[in-house]
């Protein structure tokens, strides 16, 4: 993929490295974010380990206006 998007990806990352994930009805669970190249990787952990789910998201350009000056 192309630069644009690993630098999307780390920067989406490094903002939000861990972040609490607030629960009405019970613990509340912990999400880990990290990137490589393109993909950024969520892993939400519930309270004391009980419970692990994993996420991703691939950076991509879907668009792209290219205006040609006239």
């Amino acid at each position: 993929m192309t630069t644009e998007a690993h630098l999307i990806a780390a920067r989406l990352a490094a903002a939000s490295e861990v972040l609490p994930i607030k629960k009405t009805d019970d613990w509340d669970s912990r999400a880990d974010v990290s990137a490589e190249g393109d993909v950024v990787t969520i892993v939400v952990t519930e309270h004391l380990g009980r419970a692990r789910r994993e996420y991703r998201a691939v950076i991509q350009c879907v668009a792209e206006d290219a205006r040609t000056p006239g």
